[in-house]
């Protein structure tokens, strides 16, 4: 089995081939099945990147959103506009109002409050309750799970421990955004060393975890650090 996951919205990066903005998406990648997680704030910067990369939108079947933020979702209806035959899996925060505008394009609306199976070997963790409800993607790997997260506002550090609890396995690599970039130095350096004590082996922090959280995770993990942006693609 081989996961692949791929960068395809967040800040500007290196590659030129690929347009930047505000805003998380990335295209996740198992025995060919592929989920588009999250949709970036921009419909226009995530179809360019898409194709791109060489990937029809009619090849997704899923698409998963994390929370109720507009760099998470802002380009959801643009992509249905092309590709209604899809199925939209939401946290249990968003409103039957806007699941109807998802069904007018013809996609089905799945809402998670727990944990459940969307594609093969991939699942939702169910709706972290807080501010801001937010869900997470699990994928089994031989290597234990591998959970790529949005923004991480309920707190990566507790969804890490609730993930592994809850499906009885250690978490390999956690890949995303961890909402770091307002914490200290002290307070960025305690999370780490608390998702390793967790058993975490591998963190990819991206999109809002920030430069410093970036500095601090290498320092850390060493080796098992993994440089995550636009274009990168973290194979498992």
């Amino acid at each position: 089995m081989v996961l692949k996951i791929k960068i395809i919205y967040d800040k500007p990066s290196r590659d030129r081939s690929l347009k930047g903005g505000f805003g998380f998406a990335s295209l996740i990648e198992i025995n060919g099945r592929k989920v588009l997680f999250d949709t970036g704030s921009r419909a226009d910067i995530l179809l360019h990147n898409l194709k791109k990369l060489k990937t029809a939108q009619r090849e997704i079947k899923t698409v998963f959103i994390t929370h109720k933020h507009w760099d998470h979702m802002g380009g959801l209806f643009g992509f249905l506009e092309n590709n209604g035959k899809c199925r939209v899996v939401l946290p249990s925060s968003f409103s039957e109002e806007f699941q109807k505008e998802v069904r007018s394009f013809g996609a089905k609306t799945i809402v998670s409050k727990q944990r459940s199976l969307i594609e093969d070997k991939t699942y939702t963790s169910g709706t972290f309750k807080g501010n801001i409800s937010e869900q997470a993607a699990v994928i089994r790997t031989d290597k234990g799970l591998v959970i790529v997260s949005g923004c991480a506002h309920p707190g990566i550090v507790r969804m890490v421990r609730y993930i592994s609890k809850d499906f009885k396995k250690p978490v390999y690599a956690v890949v995303g955004g961890f909402h770091l970039s307002d914490r200290s130095n002290k307070e960025i350096g305690s999370i780490a060393r608390a998702l390793k004590r967790a058993g975490v082996q591998k963190t990819a922090p991206c999109h809002c975890s920030g430069a410093k959280a970036s500095r601090i995770f290498k320092k850390i993990f060493g080796q098992n650090y993994i440089e995550a942006g636009l274009g990168s693609e973290i194979v498992i």
